[in-house]
């Protein structure tokens, strides 16, 4: 993957005093074409898990992969393409074995859905950012 100047990559996960391994989930994508670049920019995610809940390491594996996938095979505005991957991971979390639920929560903290088996909580910041 091509990294343009302009920005610096670094990522680091704790799996805390509790658990034996991290569900969390992080990806980084920018478009390989200069003209796609100028459209989408880069896309920075991260998915919280969950720990101890049913499915949460695979539900954060699903969801970065149905929102990076969706916004960089598919032509749009990239605010229509965000919510186009946040409701892919959505279905197909809910598609998996044990039923889990995607709560899509706005700039609040990650918490379980007190109305659902919530294994999956995605923290999501949408912040347009143009050079």
């Amino acid at each position: 993957m091509r990294i343009r100047p302009g920005i610096e990559l670094a990522a680091l996960t704790d799996v805390g005093c509790e658990r034996e391994n991290n569900e969390d989930r992080y990806s980084y994508w920018e478009p390989a074409s200069d003209e796609q670049f100028q459209q989408k920019g880069r896309l920075a995610i991260v998915a919280d898990g969950m720990g101890g809940y049913e499915g949460g390491q695979e539900a954060s594996r699903i969801a970065i992969e149905a929102v990076e996938n969706t916004y960089a095979n598919s032509a749009g505005h990239p605010r229509t393409l965000l919510l186009e991957g946040f409701l892919a991971a959505h279905y197909r979390i809910q598609d998996l074995p044990f039923r889990t639920l995607l709560c899509m929560v706005w700039g609040q903290p990650a918490r379980p859905s007190p109305c659902s088996k919530t294994s999956f909580t995605m923290r999501m910041s949408v912040i347009p950012a143009y050079t």
